[in-house]
């Protein structure tokens, strides 16, 4: 399936997920987009900040989108709103993948180097694990 958007150059797309409605995808690359599979149009169009978007993840009940970033932030955003709900920082690195599990008040992240876990609604990082460090001999 090709959907069209507005424009016709398109970032590498590194991270996609799909709305719980089944029909509302967002994709994460030079910048944000939203797409309505049924139609297969681009919806809208966002670019939070100067940085490559990475993973993103759309909590279960749909009212949450988070996004990874090359500036090693992640941010959380309300649907409803489309305002930026929390900003969540402690990787080394880029933010590679973000996920939601299905309670939907836990995010896990990933990078480089790292994994994250995250305790809504105050997005407090509640566990981390570091890739093991090489053992010299």
């Amino acid at each position: 399936m090709r959907c069209s958007g507005k424009t016709a150059a398109v970032a590498k797309v590194r991270g996609l997920a799909l709305f719980p409605d089944g029909r509302t995808l967002v994709s994460a690359a030079g910048d944000i987009r939203f797409w309505d599979l049924n139609s297969r149009r681009q919806i809208s169009v966002f670019k939070p900040r100067t940085t490559g978007f990475y993973g993103c993840s759309v909590s279960p009940d749909g009212r949450r989108l988070a996004i990874g970033a090359a500036d090693r932030r992640i941010t959380i955003w309300d649907r409803a709103s489309a305002q930026e709900v929390a900003t969540l920082q402690g990787h080394k690195g880029r933010v590679d993948d973000v996920s939601f599990l299905a309670d939907g008040n836990t995010l896990v992240s990933v990078g480089v180097d790292q994994l994250r876990v995250w305790r809504a609604a105050s997005f407090e990082e509640i566990a981390l694990a570091e890739k093991p460090k090489p053992r010299r001999e």
